[in-house]
């Protein structure tokens, strides 16, 4: 939203600071592509301010005034405005289990149209138009490996945006992470530390509108593998987690998803 002012000032005199009061929760704007993602702080300091507000409220009264060279401010100006949004938002996630697929471990079945290792879903309320798209940050992702001569490596850490900005439209969408199996491994496990962002533009394409945080789910998969010469590589169930069937926690939020690279670039050194 653009908030312009309108002075009229004595001849003679010049403007030396404007000031806004703006209640609520707002930005400046958000800045997102494949490689950086990060929020445009507000500037309240001039005669206009392009502001959003991320968060459904009511009532809330934006002030103006100004102050002049004579040391004079103006009176304050006024307006009320009403701020509406999705609501309520309900995310159901479903889990499903660690695999040995094709040489990897696998959280779900990787393959597409296949069961995920998660699966976000929502039921999105009645009533609001625009588009809900998602984002996935990986905070953290390490690979421990050991290998049949003894030896050991890990790779890692790794963070960063998850592939793609959005990482998704669609509803549901699922992730299945993997990795590939050491051909001269014993043990390899995978821990990563997600957050499953979603997010609505009410007017997408409008230079008016811009994608708000609704909330999040975080979750922190960890797949474990032994390997025997007699049956392969195999899932150590007492090692690896969630249970298949549980359930995660949506929370609503207003934070912004922001990251400085892709964790494609970004998967970490092995040592």
């Amino acid at each position: 939203m653009a908030l312009t002012s309108q002075s009229n000032i004595p001849g003679g005199l010049a403007i030396t600071g404007n000031n806004w009061t703006i209640p609520g929760t707002i930005v400046g704007g958000y800045n997102a592509s494949d490689n950086t993602g990060s929020v445009v702080p507000p500037i309240l300091t001039n005669p206009s301010a392009t502001i959003y507000w991320i968060q459904a409220t009511q009532n809330l009264q934006v002030q103006y005034s100004y102050c002049m060279v004579n040391g004079k401010c103006s009176p304050t100006a006024a307006a009320t405005f009403n701020v509406d949004g999705p609501n309520p938002i309900v995310v159901t996630t479903t889990t499903g289990t660690w695999q040995v697929f094709n040489g990897r471990l696998s959280y779900g079945d990787p393959t597409p149209s296949a069961t995920h290792g998660i699966l976000f879903t929502l039921t999105p309320p009645p009533g609001y138009t625009g588009s809900y798209q998602w984002v996935q940050l990986i905070n953290n992702q390490i690979e421990h490996v050991t290998l049949q001569d003894g030896s050991s490596y890990a790779c890692g850490p790794a963070s960063g945006l998850d592939t793609q900005y959005p990482y998704s439209t669609s509803n549901p969408t699922g992730d299945s992470p993997s990795v590939g199996l050491a051909s001269n491994g014993t043990y390899e496990q995978e821990s990563i530390d997600a957050t499953m962002y979603l997010m609505w533009d009410p007017s997408p394409g409008s230079q008016s509108s811009i994608p708000v945080p609704l909330g999040h789910v975080d979750w922190t998969p960890t797949g474990t593998a032994n390997y025997d010469s007699a049956n392969g590589w195999s899932i150590d169930n007492n090692n690896s987690s969630p249970p298949s069937g549980s359930t995660l926690n949506f929370q609503n939020s207003t934070t912004y998803p922001t990251w400085a690279v892709n964790v494609v670039n970004n998967e970490g050194d092995c040592q």
